[in-house]
């Protein structure tokens, strides 16, 4: 067989890799590494946030490091919110409540409203004694 010997040892792996040390070092037994909690503030921040919104759900996301809350009813505008900071997201939120959802009642009549020419609202409406 020309090439490679599978029965011998290769002579770049024998020489070119330092023994292993530390918790790795040959007849140590597997130890699994140490949990760490990351930005422990910021998810009892999200938490607390949580409690205080009964109608939102507040998360936050330790990959991207942003606070997000998702509205628990149907009738806000935008149902997602994200900011990097809990005040910057109360204050999203309080603009997601304040525009009507595209899909709500409300949000209907006033586009029922605006599309209806003045005569035909008029004739609609009816007359006060």
């Amino acid at each position: 067989m020309t090439g490679l010997d599978l029965h011998t040892p290769s002579r770049l792996t024998s020489h070119s890799r330092r023994p292993p040390s530390g918790r790795h070092r040959q007849g140590r037994p597997p130890v699994a590494p140490a949990h760490r909690e990351w930005d422990t503030v910021q998810k009892a921040r999200a938490a607390q946030l949580d409690l205080l919104e009964p109608g939102w759900l507040v998360l936050y996301g330790p990959y991207f490091r942003r606070f997000c809350a998702i509205a628990r009813t149907q009738a806000v505008a935008e149902p997602l919110v994200e900011a990097s900071g809990p005040d910057e997201l109360r204050i999203l939120m309080r603009l997601a409540e304040t525009v009507p959802a595209h899909g709500s009642r409300a949000a209907k009549t006033e586009e029922r409203l605006v599309t209806l020419p003045r005569a035909v609202q008029a004739a609609r409406t009816p007359a006060r004694a």
